[in-house]
């Protein structure tokens, strides 16, 4: 179902808070940028999460390919809050290195402080090899690592058994409170007479060591991926996902069984779109050869003494269908629908692409996304950020996170461009810290992982 945007009434309120949000910006210090990947080759699809319990530690991770190498991913962590980080390569998955890391990292942060990454892994000989199997194993299966603290070593750990042909992708994590850990993932069986897909979940009662068999979400002959999920106290788990109808979809359950999936939007490709992506991707003239999804991420509001609330961030044509927007549908505790809004909506002539959000511990909603701005082109980006402070009603006037404009259009920039997502957490401290792929050194290092420090001063409210 479908539900309106901003009425004119909040418009005109939205205007009068902007005013006063950009006398509020103009006074504080603008971001610092920071290059954490440093490395030469196609940095991209960064995920970042905080310490709950220590906001000066933050752990990320991204693809990376760096030539031939046998690892595809990269392992950043900062013990200062973002101001300076340490580069790694990811954990080793298996000894002799039979299997690879292959990439779409799922960083997270246990309320002990236990970390977790999840992520693909594929035989090291066949990295590159198409989705046929090799000795009866799948290409590609889900591996999650742990380890208790910022410098203790990784332990490896498989999500679930292989059995028969199986490609696994696109996983998630999420750490309840009660320090239950859950993936998510697509899961995607080649069998006769048709493949079949399906948006599983599975959780682990011991740092991941073992894991519980895969509950499914979704099943069907109909491709399914970019799966979220998030737990509130009561252990009720909600995942998202979007599907190559292009619908995007929200289910809850106890984690073991799951009620039918509410379908939150239906999106479509605009008709400016410069190509042909299919599975419901739009080629925007700024990411024409990847092209860009839905992408739907999932924030959820479960402090104590408030509605809970769940918030489910996507991008979606604008009102005219001629340019890209972001929009967040809410939802409460039982998943009605409570509204759908564009985030800060902008200028007809402006894509807005690649969302994510956060949510602070005063229930502040973050959002960041890929923004065309000024340029009529729609060619060039920069990454930017805005807040809201009362569920996505109003905005405040979005800040470029990224000084420095990125293209991706222009050679020597990768088919893969920007991706299919970036990153975006908000510490105890209140300070938010997007990461994101950019394109400033394409000539010297190609595309690199930036992340900046966001004070909500920027955006006029308090720390």
């Amino acid at each position: 179902m479908r539900y309106n945007v901003l009425v004119p009434a909040r418009l005109v309120a939205l205007a009068v808070v902007a005013a006063a949000l950009v006398a509020g910006a103009a006074r504080a210090d603008p971001p610092r940028e920071i290059d954490v990947s440093r490395a030469i080759g196609i940095q991209a699809e960064v995920a970042v999460v905080a310490d709950p319990t220590n906001p000066q530690v933050l752990f990320a991770a991204s693809n990376s390919i760096r030539g031939h190498t046998k690892s595809l991913m990269l392992t950043y962590t900062s013990l200062d809050g973002g101001q300076t980080w340490t580069t790694r390569l990811a954990p080793t998955v298996s000894p002799g290195a039979k299997r690879c890391a292959v990439g779409d990292p799922a960083p997270a942060i246990a309320p002990d402080g236990t970390e977790y990454l999840g992520f693909l892994t594929a035989d090291c000989g066949s990295l590159f090899a198409s989705l046929e199997p090799t000795n009866g194993l799948p290409l590609i299966s889900l591996a999650v690592a742990t380890r208790h603290g910022p410098d203790g070593p990784w332990t490896m750990h498989t999500v679930a058994p292989i059995r028969g042909v199986r490609f696994d992708d696109k996983p998630a994590l999420s750490v309840a409170p009660d320090g239950r850990l859950y993936a998510v993932w697509t899961r995607f069986r080649p069998a006769a007479p048709l493949p079949t897909w399906g948006i599983v979940v599975s959780h682990s009662d011991d740092e991941g060591a073992t894991w519980s068999p895969p509950a499914k979400v979704s099943a069907g002959a109909v491709g399914v991926t970019f799966g979220q999920v998030a737990v509130d106290p009561s252990g009720t788990v909600f995942v998202s996902w979007v599907d190559t109808k292009t619908r995007v979809l929200v289910a809850r359950g106890d984690g073991e069984r799951f009620a039918p999936p509410v379908v939150v939007d239906t999106t479509v490709a605009i008709p400016r779109a410069v190509g042909n992506c299919g599975d419901g991707g739009t080629a925007l003239p700024a990411q024409p050869k990847r092209c860009v999804t839905p992408a739907p991420t999932l924030a959820l509001d479960a402090r104590p003494d408030v509605n809970e609330r769940l918030y489910l961030s996507y991008s979606s044509p604008g009102e005219d269908a001629s340019h890209e927007t972001v929009k967040v549908a809410s939802f409460d505790a039982s998943l009605h629908p409570l509204a759908v809004t564009t985030v800060a909506p902008a200028p007809g002539y402006v894509d807005r692409f690649l969302p994510t959000s956060a949510l602070d511990r005063l229930g502040r909603l973050w959002e960041c996304f890929y923004d065309t701005g000024a340029d009529r082109k729609d060619v060039t980006t920069r990454y930017t950020c805005t807040v809201s402070a009362d569920g996505g009603a109003t905005w405040a006037t979005p800040v470029p996170a990224a000084s420095v404009a990125s293209n991706e259009t222009q050679p020597p920039a990768s088919d893969f461009e920007y991706g299919d997502y970036e990153g975006l957490v908000v510490g105890a401290d209140l300070v938010a810290h997007p990461m994101w792929t950019d394109s400033r050194d394409l000539r010297t290092r190609r595309e690199e992982i930036y992340t900046a420090s966001l004070d909500p001063a920027l955006f006029g409210l308090d720390g």
